[in-house]
C-alpha cells in the first residue's frame, strides 16, 4: 500500500480519514459517505481540502475517477484483508504518533448494488470489526470506525450455501433463515411467491441479519435511505475469545457441531465435576471419546455394539479414588428435518440451525447400577445443551429400558412415534400392514422382555440367551469365517505407506478371531503384493507384524513366483528372508549359467537377470554379506564387460545387457546412488511414503530414452561424405 506524505498543519489541525471501499462502483463519494455516519465527535469531514482522506478501492479491477488506490488480492480472502488492515492500522498509528493529525476515522463502504453479492458484505463487516478490535484501546478517543452498506445487498445462492451457517462474529446466520426450504414456503404465506420476491425477501433478511450482528456489537445502528450505517464503541465492544486471525465467512455441518461440541464442554468442565452417588462415593466426570465405547466395555453391556458417530460430546463417570469406569453417555446436536415445519421451538437460538440434542450412547455398567450414575451424566449434559436452548432428548426401543426412564426424574415422556412413519411393518400379499400396539400395553411393564438385543448384529456376543437353548450350527460358523476373511479384505484394501501399523492391527484382529482363515489370507496378502511390486515395502512390514505361521505362508507363496524381485527385497529388508535363502532362491541357478553357449539360452538369460536384478534391488546390505560365496562371485563375474560381450554375441535381449551393466556400475561405486551411468532398470524402488513411490515412477521414465532413426538420416550422411 502506497504511503503518503503527512506535513503537519498546526499541530493536528488536520483529521485522517480512510475510506475502505469494496468493489468498483461506488454509490457515493467518499466525503458523502463519511458524512451519513453518526460520529461520536459530530459531523462527517471537514468541508474543506484541509482533511486527509484517502480512499482505498478494494477489489476493484480498474481505478475510479477519485484517484482511489487499487489493493490487488481477493477481497474475499481472509489473508488480503489482514494485510489491508494490518497497513491501515500501522499508517494511521504512525500519523497520530507525529502529532500531525487530530484524529482518525476509517470507514469500510459497501454501498454499490453491482459488486456487492453474497457474502461480500460478510466481509465488510468482518473488516469493520477487525479495525474496531485493533483500534480498541489506548486509541479509543482518538481513532474511530464506521460502516456504511448497503440495504439491498444480494443474499448468497441457494444452491452454494447449503446447510451452512454464516459467521457475522456477533451473530451467526444458518442458511436455512434465508432460503426456507420448499415445505416451509409451501406451510407459510410465501408460499405463493414467484422468484423475483423470494430473491427479494431473502435479501432482505440478509442484510437485516447484518445490522443485527451490529447492533449485538453493541453499536449504533442507522437504517435511512435504504443504506445502514453504525460506529464502533471503543474499548465497551466484546468480541468472541479464541478467535486466531481473521473471521470465518461461514460453518460447514461438521464444524458447526464441533463448535457445539467445544460449548458443551466448556460449559460441563466449568462448573464442579466432582459429584456424589447415592451411597456417598466420590466420583469424576472426564471428556471421553467415540471409541472408549468399545475399549471400555459398555457396547458388551449394550444391545447396540457399534461406536458412536464421531461429531458430538462424550464423557465418562469415572470413580474419584480408584479411577474405576462407572457409566458413558454420547450426545449430539440435530437439525430439524426439511419437512419439519413445527421442528423448532419458541425457544431455539435463530444463531443456530440445530434445534435439539439427543444422547446417542448411555451405559451404566451392571456392577455400578441403581446408584445415580445416570442421572448425574443426564444432569450435566443437559444443562449444557439447555444453555444452548437445545432440549436434550433420548430414545429407545427396549421396553425394559423404558421402565428405567419413567422412574427418572430427570425425563419427561414426549411421545411414541408415529407408526405409520415408522413402525414394525410386515407384508401380507400384496398389502402392507402397520403393527400398531396401544400406548396403554405398550409402555406398561412387560416382564416377558426376552427379545435378544444382540442379535441385531451378528458380530454380537448374546448376554442373556441360556446357551443350553443356542446350539452352534455351520451356517453360523461359516458367516463368522466371512466376516473376518471381509475384515482383513478391507484391511489389505487400505494398506498405503501411512497407514501400516493401523492396517497390521486389524489384520491381525481378524486372524486371532478366526485361525482357519489365515491360509486365504496369505494367498490375498501375497497376491497383492505381487501385483503391486512398488508397494512391496508396506506388505512386508504389515507380514511381519503378523503370526510367524503367517509370515512362513506369505513366504513361501511368494518364492514360489518367478516375478518376485521387489518382494524378496523387501522382505529381506524386514527381516523375513535371510540373506543365505536369498542366495538359495535367487543365485544358486543362476550361477550354472554364467558361461556361453548354453542349451536353453532363453532359460539362462531369466534366470542370470532374476539374480542381477535381485542383487540391485536388496543392494549394499546383501551383497556385503554374500559376496564372499562362490556363486554370488560369479554373478557378479558375468557382468564384467568382456562376458556381457559374450552374452551379446550368443544374443542377449539388450534389456539383459542394461541390467548387467547396471549390476557392475553399482559395484563399482558400492551401491552409492548416482543420477549419471545408470539406466534405472535394475533398482526396484521401495516407497516408505507415497511421494517416495511417485518419485520412483518419475525417475524411472526419465532414465528410459528413446530415439527415433529417419529414413532421411542415411541420405543425409552420404550427402556429407
Amino acid at each position: 500500500m502506497r504511503r503518503a506524505t503527512v506535513k503537519p498543519i498546526g499541530m493536528g489541525e488536520r483529521r485522517l480519514a480512510y475510506c475502505i471501499r469494496f468493489g468498483d462502483g461506488a454509490a457515493e463519494d467518499a466525503r458523502e459517505a463519511f458524512a451519513r455516519v453518526r460520529w461520536r465527535g459530530g459531523g462527517g469531514v471537514n468541508d474543506s481540502d484541509d482533511d486527509d482522506v484517502r480512499v482505498v478501492a478494494i477489489g476493484a479491477t480498474e481505478r475510479a475517477s477519485d484517484d482511489a488506490y487499487v489493493w490487488r488480492g481477493d477481497f474475499k480472502s481472509a489473508k488480503t484483508l489482514e494485510r489491508l488492515r494490518n497497513a491501515v492500522t500501522r499508517e494511521t498509528r504512525d500519523a497520530l504518533a507525529t502529532a500531525s493529525h487530530r484524529g482518525a476515522r476509517v470507514l469500510v463502504l459497501a454501498t454499490g448494488v453491482e459488486c456487492v453479492r453474497g457474502t461480500t458484505l460478510t466481509r465488510a463487516l468482518h473488516l469493520f470489526f477487525a479495525f474496531a478490535r485493533a483500534f480498541a484501546g489506548t486509541l479509543d478517543d482518538d481513532v474511530e470506525v464506521g460502516i456504511v452498506y448497503t440495504m439491498r445487498a444480494e443474499a448468497p445462492s441457494r444452491a452454494s450455501s447449503a446447510n451452512m451457517t454464516f459467521n457475522l462474529v456477533h451473530a451467526r446466520v444458518p442458511a436455512r433463515r434465508v432460503w426456507p426450504t420448499r415445505v416451509e414456503r409451501r406451510l407459510s404465506a410465501m408460499g405463493c411467491e414467484d422468484e423475483a420476491t423470494t430473491s427479494r425477501r431473502a435479501s432482505d433478511m440478509w442484510c437485516a441479519e447484518h445490522a443485527r450482528a451490529l447492533r449485538a456489537a453493541g453499536c449504533e445502528v442507522v437504517i435511512d435511505d435504504d443504506a445502514c450505517s453504525a460506529t464502533s464503541l471503543g474499548t465497551s465492544m466484546v468480541f468472541p475469545d479464541g478467535v486466531d486471525g481473521f473471521y470465518k465467512v461461514a460453518f460447514t455441518v461438521t464444524e458447526q457441531m464441533a463448535d457445539v461440541s467445544a460449548r458443551v464442554y466448556a460449559r460441563v468442565f466449568a462448573t464442579t465435576t466432582t459429584t456424589t452417588l447415592r451411597d456417598g462415593s466420590e466420583t469424576i466426570i472426564v471428556q471421553s471419546s467415540p471409541e472408549r465405547w468399545t475399549e471400555g466395555g459398555y457396547a458388551a453391556e449394550h444391545y447396540v455394539t457399534a461406536n458412536p458417530q464421531p461429531h458430538g460430546a462424550y464423557f465418562e463417570l469415572r470413580d474419584a479414588e480408584t479411577g474405576a469406569d462407572i457409566a458413558y453417555i454420547a450426545c449430539s446436536a440435530l437439525q430439524r428435518a426439511e419437512n419439519d415445519i413445527d421442528g423448532r421451538f419458541p425457544f431455539s437460538s435463530i444463531d443456530s440451525a440445530f434445534t435439539s440434542a439427543n444422547v446417542d450412547r448411555l451405559c451404566v455398567l451392571s456392577a455400578h447400577r441403581r446408584r445415580g450414575a445416570k442421572e448425574i451424566l443426564l444432569r450435566a449434559t443437559g444443562d449444557a445443551y439447555h444453555a444452548l436452548s437445545l432440549p436434550l432428548r433420548i430414545k429407545t426401543a427396549k421396553e425394559s429400558v423404558v421402565a428405567s426412564f419413567e422412574a427418572c426424574a430427570l425425563l419427561a415422556f414426549e411421545r411414541v412415534k408415529d407408526p405409520s412413519a415408522n413402525g414394525v411393518a410386515k407384508r401380507r400379499g400384496e398389502k402392507r400392514v402397520v403393527v400398531v400396539v396401544p400406548s396403554s400395553s405398550r409402555w406398561g411393564a412387560d416382564d416377558d422382555d426376552s427379545r435378544d438385543y444382540t442379535q441385531w448384529r451378528q458380530t454380537s456376543a448374546p448376554t442373556h440367551v441360556d446357551a443350553r437353548h443356542r446350539q452352534p450350527s455351520s451356517s453360523g460358523a461359516r458367516g463368522a469365517a466371512a466376516n473376518a476373511l471381509a475384515a482383513f479384505t478391507a484391511a489389505l484394501n487400505k494398506v498405503t505407506p501411512d497407514a501400516v501399523d493401523r492396517a497390521a492391527r486389524d489384520m491381525s484382529s481378524a486372524l486371532a478371531s478366526r485361525a482357519d482363515i489365515l491360509p486365504t489370507c496369505a494367498r490375498r496378502l501375497a497376491r497383492a503384493a505381487l501385483a503391486q511390486p512398488i508397494y512391496a515395502m508396506c506388505y512386508a512390514r504389515c507380514a511381519a507384524a503378523l503370526d510367524v505361521r503367517f509370515q512362513h505362508a506369505v513366504v513361501a507363496l511368494i518364492l514360489d513366483e518367478d516375478e518376485d524381485v521387489a518382494c524378496i527385497s523387501a522382505l529381506h529388508a524386514v527381516g523375513l528372508i535371510s540373506s543365505s535363502r536369498v542366495v538359495d532362491v535367487a543365485f544358486t541357478a543362476a550361477a550354472r549359467h554364467c558361461d556361453p553357449p548354453w542349451d536353453d539360452s532363453d532359460a539362462c538369460f531369466k534366470s542370470l537377470e532374476r539374480a542381477y536384478r535381485v542383487l540391485a534391488a536388496c543392494g549394499k546390505p546383501l551383497y556385503d554379506q554374500v559376496k564372499h560365496t562362490d556363486v554370488v562371485r560369479a554373478v557378479v563375474k558375468s557382468t564384467t564387460p568382456s562376458i556381457r560381450e559374450r552374452f551379446r554375441a550368443a544374443g542377449a535381449p539388450t534389456r539383459f545387457l542394461f541390467f548387467a551393466e547396471d549390476v557392475a556400475d553399482a559395484i563399482a561405486r558400492d551401491f552409492q546412488p548416482t543420477r549419471e551411468g545408470s539406466r534405472g532398470f535394475g533398482a526396484t524402488p521401495n516407497a516408505t511414503s507415497r511421494r517416495d513411490a511417485h518419485r520412483a515412477v518419475e525417475c524411472e521414465f526419465k532414465n528410459v530414452s528413446v530415439r527415433v532413426r529417419n529414413d532421411d538420416d542415411d541420405d543425409d550422411d552420404d550427402d556429407d561424405d
